[in-house]
């Protein structure tokens, strides 16, 4: 086993000469053994980091070949203090004030009227596609979570469970996000009829971009100053989304922003309706929102140097949060899922057009023109029959 992996070096374009083996693994399956190597280059990078490449043997055949960068583990191990003890807790406290809240509103709008289960059963159906579709796209990539430890047919049998539970919780989120919805505001299902569109979508149209443009700025504002500042700003690193393995990833953003809209309008909603619950003073609605968020939004990892722009990043999301509820969407109920689901869009639309592969633009573009679509049939939901075409 390990002369098959050494051997895989050449293939891939390293000199085996240049490493050394730290560290060999070996798991006992039915039929045969599997080996998982180390290798270690002799010469560091910089410093303490040092090159590292791990090769999987899986009987005769090299099933992992892959360099990684080791460096000292004190590196991720910062000190917890009592700092960022304080603002843990701060931070479960926000959660769970939002989470409260949400779920008072569930119960102040159940109470308005009787449990709407036929329309959420209905639209629980009608979307129960989109988890399907989504779980067939994506199970190929979870064959490789297998762990050579275990036995296959209990690997898949796990994965089966995985996903039967995953739909299910989905779907059940759905159930409870229309049932929610249309429990507090019952007009929100007619958003989309050409008379809702005709009064509300020019002005929804317009406050969705402006909320959106608000949310650019201050983001790439957030990036300057840590640019700038490295060492003032908390940096949480990079990930590489998950669209790039899956097949048409264009349109799985498109069904997820479905989904993600109307549980998102649910949450925000209820979240809203149990605010206004608290009618005993005026300032105490806003106050209670902007306190929970901007706990809610505390980095409780950053460090001393950290904590002066963190809090103000927190403190102005909460802000701007307000202000755009506020002033910019207001009462205007479509200008809540047009926003939401613009901004998805447009946000995967930027992640996917950031890849240098062709079909990964090709995708990229085609969730921008949805989101640009979208924009388009809410502001402009044309001329209503007339009587003789009628």
């Amino acid at each position: 086993a390990l002369a098959i992996a050494q051997g895989s070096f050449a293939r891939y374009g390293a000199d085996i000469r240049a490493f050394d083996l730290k560290e060999a693994l070996n798991f006992q399956q039915q039929n045969r053994r599997d080996w998982l190597f180390h290798f270690q280059e002799r010469r560091p990078l910089v410093a303490d980091a040092w090159r590292r490449i791990s090769v999987r043997v899986a009987g005769a055949d090299v099933t992992q070949f892959t360099t990684t960068v080791k460096v000292p583990d004190s590196v991720y191990r910062e000190p917890t203090t009592l700092l960022n003890i304080v603002f843990s807790v701060l931070r479960v406290l926000g959660g769970l004030a939002i989470l409260s809240l949400i779920v008072a509103g569930f119960v102040i709008a159940l109470r308005r009227q009787s449990f709407p289960w036929q329309r959420a059963l209905r639209w629980t159906l009608a979307l129960a596609i989109i988890p399907l579709i989504t779980v067939a796209t994506r199970w190929e990539s979870t064959l490789f979570e297998y762990n050579t430890s275990i036995r296959w047919q209990t690997f898949i049998s796990g994965q089966v469970i995985n996903v039967v539970r995953n739909v299910g919780l989905q779907l059940g989120v759905v159930f409870l996000a229309v049932v929610g919805l249309t429990a507090a505001y019952p007009q929100a299902f007619h958003l989309g009829r050409r008379e809702a569109r005709a009064r509300l979508g020019r002005s929804a149209a317009v406050a969705a971009l402006t909320a959106i443009s608000i949310a650019i700025l201050f983001r790439v504002g957030q990036q300057a100053i840590a640019l700038r500042f490295p060492s003032l700003a908390a940096g949480h690193g990079f990930g590489v989304p998950e669209a790039v393995a899956l097949p048409l990833p264009g349109l799985l953003g498109i069904l997820s922003t479905i989904l993600r809209t109307l549980i998102v309008c649910s949450i925000f909603g209820l979240f809203i309706l149990a605010l206004r619950g608290f009618t005993s003073k005026p300032w105490l609605p806003a106050t209670i929102g902007i306190l929970a968020i901007f706990f809610a939004a505390i980095d409780a990892s950053a460090n001393a140097r950290q904590t002066p722009l963190m809090l103000v990043g927190a403190a102005m999301t909460a802000g701007l949060a307000f202000a755009v509820v506020r002033y910019v969407l207001g009462t205007n109920l479509l200008a809540y899922p047009l926003t939401i689901a613009v901004a998805l869009l447009l946000g995967n639309g930027a992640d996917l057009l950031q890849n240098h592969r062709a079909d990964l633009t090709l995708n990229g573009v085609v969730e921008i023109v949805a989101g640009v679509a979208l924009l388009i049939w809410a502001a402009m939901p044309g001329e209503p029959p007339t009587q003789s075409e009628a």
